[in-house]
């Protein structure tokens, strides 16, 4: 069967074009994202269905009496979907129509028809020639549990928009001074739900006043009370302090000295009493003093260098180890960070792909399925390889009805195989006609698929 959904402008009025005739409408409510993912019928049960003023709940499905030649208003509302109305029209010409196709015109309104052979139905879609707005519907003289039947089924979207709908709204502190206000956007995700508001685009908010004879902190006033320290000096001098003051956006009126406290320089290696930035202005290092060589890197150990009597470091670096050739033993040899790297520890994988075999895949009970059934599997997995095989998952599917089982992890030692009994269960919603199981049996390395047909009856 074929979803129906369209979203109609609402237009209420009804059109009487020639004598009209009763006929038992019956429609349900689906998820849509769920179908156009995947194309399952994921019925939405108590769902507020009204046609033409008269209220069912749909659980999944209802039941209405509606008359041919006449326009109905259709909604549908459920918990945590958006309110949905779409408008139906069933020409009475019909229920007369032959062959394969069928082609009606009453009034505004167009209707093409295909027959099915196969579920002895039409499958048409109605247009509105004014308005350019159509729905499609299933319309079916002789169902085996309804007799004269018009079905819809009409997809739901939940939350509170559609996905890509985007709104906006004013954001921002202030327009006075400096600040302005700006714009925010926010999109309808896939969810059907408003996403977070995006960033304030454009606004200009207030900061902290700064001296720039402007109005930064938007209160109305420019470069207000601002001071602020300042220091200055170097060496022993460093760390003096002062003050300064903001006129028309220009700092001035420094009051720090930067060489109030220098003395004469000495050279002990440690100050700067001159302040001139210097500390034994010439002098490599101070006499006496270590400092570390080498690396630390790996295996290697770093050493000492002492500062020599003439003020230079010395060139022997005492107590370093070296980077030497980097070999196989779990450790970085040649100091460069990386263990064993450059392939010293190469070991060929042993080849598991195809290790690992599905010798039975048996259904037991396939000589009759229906709707609610459950499927008897039988399936032997085997090792063929000659190291044992951990975690494997072994799981089946048919993706048209949402089916799907899975047993495991297990581990299948070198050599053996392994039994197993499955029962998938039909949905009783299932379609007749056939379907391909799908048999996985994996554990990330090693990997087999299977497929058997079946076929589902009434």
């Amino acid at each position: 069967m074929k979803i129906n959904k369209v979203i109609i402008t609402i237009f209420v009025f009804l059109v009487m074009l020639s004598s009209a005739e009763a006929y038992l409408f019956r429609t349900a409510a689906i998820d849509g994202p769920s179908y156009e993912a995947n194309g399952s019928y994921v019925f939405i049960n108590l769902s507020t269905i009204d046609v033409g003023g008269l209220t069912q709940i749909g659980t999944p499905a209802a039941n209405f009496n509606v008359n041919s030649n006449t326009v109905y208003d259709v909604t549908y509302s459920a918990s945590g979907y958006q309110t949905d109305t779409d408008d139906f029209y069933f020409d009475a010409g019909l229920p007369t129509c032959s062959g394969t196709t069928c082609h009606l015109t009453t009034g505004q309104f167009d209707t093409h028809c295909t027959y099915s052979p196969t579920y002895d139905d039409w499958t048409c879609v109605v247009t509105d020639t004014i308005t350019t707005q159509w729905i499609s519907f299933i319309y079916n003289k002789n169902d085996p549990t309804w007799g004269e039947v018009i079905r819809i089924l009409n997809s739901m979207y939940p939350g509170e928009c559609m996905p890509g709908e985007i709104n906006t709204q004013q954001c921002g502190e202030t327009d006075v001074g400096e600040c302005s206000y700006g714009i925010q956007t926010r999109t309808c995700q896939s969810n059907y739900y408003w996403g977070s508001w995006g960033l304030c685009v454009g606004e200009i908010g207030s900061t902290a006043e700064t001296c720039d004879n402007k109005d930064n902190d938007c209160d109305g006033t420019v470069d207000e009370d601002l001071t602020q320290p300042t220091t200055c000096g170097l060496g022993e001098c460093s760390g003096n302090t002062g003050t300064e003051t903001c006129t028309a956006g220009v700092w001035g009126g420094d009051t720090c000295n930067p060489l109030e406290g220098a003395v004469t320089e000495i050279c002990e290696g440690l100050l700067d009493e001159n302040c001139d930035g210097s500390v034994d202005e010439g002098c490599e290092c101070t006499i006496g003093n270590t400092k570390s060589c080498g690396s630390d890197v790996g295996e290697c150990i770093s050493g000492i260098k002492t500062c020599q009597a003439d003020g230079a470091w010395g060139t022997e670096c005492v107590g370093e180890i070296i980077p030497t050739a980097e070999i196989c033993d779990g450790l970085d040899n040649d100091c460069d960070g990386l263990i064993d790297e450059g392939g010293v520890c190469y070991v060929p994988l042993p080849d598991i792909s195809s290790m690992i075999g599905m010798t039975r895949f048996n259904i037991i009970n396939d000589d009759y399925l229906r709707p609610g059934d459950s499927i008897i599997i039988l399936a032997t997995l085997e090792n063929k390889g000659d190291i044992n095989l951990e975690d494997i998952r072994l799981t089946f599917t048919i993706p048209e009805l949402d089916m799907r089982r899975r047993i495991g992890p297990f581990d299948l030692k070198k050599n053996q195989e392994t039994t197993n009994l499955i029962m998938l269960d039909i949905p009783y919603w299932a379609e007749p006609g056939y379907y391909n199981i799908r048999a996985t049996a994996s554990n990330g390395n090693a990997r087999k698929v299977k497929y058997r047909e079946i076929v589902i009856h009434n």
